[in-house]
């Protein structure tokens, strides 16, 4: 049963990955921008010999396929990490991910997988390492669906625990929904407009002093309908497409109408929730505060920290950040230079005092390391942390007595905390015997009301790659406007009598001769239908041989529409809430193709069937799709 729900897992982290945005799908790392790996100039290696040269016969190995040797020193590199005091090397990650993207590409899978292996061993919290282990598995052997399904489920819950790679993703996601939705709403209104134009335009062209007829009425309606093109874009247009559409549009067609309007009011709302994670996401000093609150870091995080405290030199968390991060590389002149700083502005900041008596514990410094700890316990008597540090440092100076004593305070102050600190530190090694303050949540919470600015400013820049010069409170003006429109047509349109569409003949008419509030029909159908005398045989028949003419043309144009474009013939047979859902599912796997593959392939024009080899589940995924679509899932309509 474990191994039935273990596979059924797996098989949804496939399917899940196969529609994940591409900066997580795909791993979109380009070799060429690694051309210093072989210089060996990959974060902190450069600066730490051993790593250096594990790195260097490392990629030596990889590149001839010995993995007996790349094996060996992957484990020494790791090793080095954890003495730099980092659980990931996501450039040394990334520089693995773009060998792996290169072996894929050329068609080596059995490379690829152990270079995306590894990119998981140097960054096990990277889920893009993950996702791209699983797309390398499932290249190698497809029907090897546990181990790719396993790899990609992995890689979802590393991405929906790391706060920076959930917002990210979250962006993304929702902005490729957005589009998804916008394009599925364009396939809506193309379709009720199919249904529905003679009508629009007989309601367009009643308005005007004289009949428009023949070449007039559809020259007059395009006009009309395009104007709003004309005055303010693809935007404008769109959005006032529901007004011309609403008078002859069934209860159905309404709601969908309605539900458009939700969507075009909440656009700015969405935007700027994205443009919040993408801007934090983005934001070089956030990640790197955010990264060294789980305890990890890579060289950028250090380039970031230091030129934000150039930048700003009076903020203290930045201060404290890259204090914490020099113990952790154990470069104790800077960290003792960092704490400093930060003490400039609060002296008796009791988190700083404590880490920097740790940066001279770590040095083996142990009597300044003393001192700093008494410092912090004048600070604050109550500190359970400065007992138990010093208690440390005492019994490292084989001084038992002053050990137990301090320990025995500390426990007397809190003997949970206590417990909790001495099983934090059992059987660690020497620099993680002492307790770090780590940066908190409540660190990050305050950084990020102090970017709000930032997250306006990428807000802004979104909205304008979309909605050109239309700014954001133009938008809100223009959509309460189409809205209050909307409004007023219902209201309009039912004081009076406008055209709709029979729904035997397709024919537009006037209003009021219908068989039910779903059913309208013109006066030559209902005569056609009727038994009574008084219409002759032969119109009747020759009626009726209309109606079923048109019927046949309707059944047969929303039998291709929905072959070809699925859910729009749904919508044309006037089944509008499935013809939306199958609309937005089209609309995902259109944008998805149009939007982030085809701009990949055409960068690759000299290996596209190398290059197509790397969206193999995507394309499965949409012809199966269109399979179902013109198979089991196919309708025949009227």
């Amino acid at each position: 049963m474990i191994k039935f729900a273990r596979f059924i897992m797996a098989l949804a982290a496939v399917a899940a990955l196969a529609a994940a945005p591409p900066s997580f799908g795909e791993g979109k790392v380009d070799e060429a921008r690694f051309a210093p790996v072989s210089e060996l100039s990959v974060g902190d290696i450069e600066h730490d010999p051993e790593m250096k040269k594990s790195f260097s016969i490392w990629l030596e190995a990889l590149h001839k396929g010995d993995e007996a040797s790349s094996f060996a020193e992957t484990n020494r590199m790791l090793e080095g990490m954890n003495r730099l005091g980092t659980r990931n090397l996501y450039p040394l990650s990334d520089a693995c991910i773009a060998l792996a993207r290169s072996a894929l590409t050329g068609g080596d899978a059995a490379k690829a997988v152990t270079a995306a292996r590894y990119a998981t061993f140097f960054a096990p919290d990277s889920a893009q390492a993950h996702f791209f282990l699983a797309r390398a598995i499932f290249a190698k052997n497809k029907a090897d669906v546990s181990a790719a399904g396993m790899s990609a489920f992995t890689g979802f819950k590393k991405l929906l625990t790391d706060r920076i790679q959930r917002d990210l993703f979250i962006s993304q996601a929702a902005l490729y929904m957005l589009l998804a939705v916008g394009t599925a709403f364009v396939i809506t209104f193309i379709a009720l407009f199919a249904q529905s134009h003679q009508a629009v335009l007989s309601n367009i062209t009643s308005f005007f002093p004289a009949a428009q007829h023949g070449f007039w009425r559809p020259l007059v309606g395009a006009m009309v309908i395009l104007a709003p093109l004309a005055v303010g874009g693809w935007q404008i247009f769109i959005i006032s497409l529901p007004l011309f559409l609403w008078p002859c549009s069934r209860r159905g067609a309404r709601v969908l109408m309605v539900i458009f309007a939700a969507f075009v009011l909440s656009a700015p709302y969405l935007f700027m929730n994205m443009a919040r994670g993408a801007a934090m996401a983005s934001a070089d000093t956030y990640r790197s505060l955010y990264l060294l609150s789980q305890s990890t870091w890579d060289h950028d995080t250090k380039l970031a920290l230091e030129r934000e405290r150039a930048r700003n030199p009076e903020d203290t968390l930045v201060a404290f950040a890259l204090g914490l991060l020099n113990k952790s590389r154990k470069d104790r002149p800077a960290a003792v230079e960092a704490f400093d700083a930060a003490l400039a502005q609060d002296p008796r900041d009791i988190r700083t005092l404590i880490n920097k008596g740790n940066a001279y514990y770590v040095a083996r410094e142990y009597e300044d390391a003393v001192a700093m700890y008494r410092e912090a316990m004048e600070a604050d008597p109550q500190s359970v942390e400065a007992h138990f540090n010093l208690s440390v440092t005492f019994n490292e100076m084989l001084r038992t007595k002053d050990s137990e004593g301090e320990y025995n305070k500390a426990n007397v102050i809190d003997p949970k905390r206590t417990q909790e600190l001495v099983e934090l530190t059992k059987d660690q090694e020497h620099d993680r015997k002492v307790v770090d303050f780590p940066i908190t949540d409540a660190d990050l919470k305050s950084y990020e009301q102090a970017a709000e600015e930032r997250t306006m400013s990428v807000g802004a820049s979104m909205w304008s790659v979309y909605f050109g010069a239309i700014t954001m409170k133009t938008y809100l003006g223009i959509t309460a406007g189409f809205i209050a429109l909307l409004a007023l047509s219902h209201v309009y349109w039912m004081r009076r009598v406008s055209h709709e569409v029979c729904s035997s003949c397709a024919s537009p008419f006037l209003p009021p001769i219908k068989l039910g509030p779903e059913l309208p029909q013109c006066n030559q159908c209902v005569a056609a239908q009727i038994t009574k005398a008084g219409v002759s045989s032969a119109k009747k028949d020759k009626k009726r041989k209309e109606i079923r003419e048109s019927k046949e043309r309707r059944r047969m144009a929303a039998v291709v529409m929905d072959r070809i474009i699925p859910g729009a013939g749904r919508i044309y047979a006037h089944e509008y809430i499935s013809g939306l859902l199958f609309s937005v599912l089209t609309s995902m796997i259109l944008v998805y193709g149009a939007g982030f593959i085809m701009p990949d392939l055409m960068e690759r024009e000299g290996a596209m069937t190398d290059a197509l080899k790397l969206y193999i589940p995507f394309i499965a995924v949409a012809a199966v799709y269109w399979a179902l679509m013109n198979t089991a899932l196919k309708r025949e309509f009227y």
